[in-house]
């Protein structure tokens, strides 16, 4: 019996530390350059994206206590750890219209205005995003144009144009899961509205132009990266 209950509390104990390193990791990735070597361009990006890079996280998070906590009210030790899991994949895939019918309103409409600011204020948060993007993908066009003069010239080694490059990989990739992140609140933005006009009966027209600006916002700033991309792409370096 003893035996039982060590493996169960052992058993209880890595799902919960596993459900939360999941978390971890998410958070971790909207953060992965050393602040005091960034550019004063690449801080504004990296403090504009965190707004679009933390929702997920921040998500997962509370699934994961929540789901603990209940579970732990229910079930003791494994009904932690059940809790734990299932809340990290209801923390996960909670969409954006589920925690708009949770919050109270006078009315429906009243919901829907509200709706619609969160999208415009997203519109007017990518638009100083975009704008700090353009700025550190013109500083990296300029390292990778510098690495490759140097390369030609013979005055640089392949192991500095590496460690010279590492920043743009790095402003890469968080460009990049800042776009998925974009992608994803377009999505739930879309499912929002197409479950408001079905159920409600409500003229979204206004949300809809909104979340086609945010859209073609997030367009324009993958293609803007992809071009980058392309140009990292030639040094063949790393």
């Amino acid at each position: 019996m003893l035996k039982n209950r060590t493996t169960l509390r052992n058993t209880a104990f890595r799902n919960t530390a596993a459900a939360l390193a999941v978390v971890m990791t998410l958070s971790a990735c909207a953060t992965q350059r050393d602040t005091t070597t960034m550019t004063p361009a690449e801080k504004r990006l990296y403090e504009q994206s965190q707004d679009f890079n933390q929702t997920m996280a921040e998500g997962a998070v509370a699934g994961v206590l929540v789901g603990a906590l209940l579970g732990a009210a229910i079930g003791g030790r494994r009904g932690a750890a059940i809790g734990a899991g299932a809340g990290l994949a209801a923390g996960l895939g909670a969409g954006y219209m589920v925690a708009k019918q949770k919050e109270t309103y006078a009315n429906e409409e009243a919901r829907l205005d509200s709706m619609v600011a969160d999208v415009r204020n997203d519109n007017v948060k990518l638009q100083q995003l975009t704008a700090s993007a353009r700025d550190v993908i013109a500083q990296d066009r300029d390292r990778i144009a510098l690495v490759q003069r140097e390369l030609a010239a013979g005055t640089m080694k392949a192991d500095e144009a590496k460690r010279r490059l590492a920043a743009v990989d790095q402003n890469v990739a968080h460009l990049q899961k800042t776009i998925e992140n974009l992608k994803k609140k377009v999505k739930e933005y879309r499912e929002a509205s197409n479950q408001t006009r079905a159920e409600k009966r409500m003229n979204t027209s206004s949300m809809d132009a909104e979340i086609a600006q945010l859209e073609g916002q997030v367009s324009t700033l993958e293609n803007e990266l992809n071009q980058l991309v392309t140009r990292r792409s030639v040094t063949r370096v790393g």
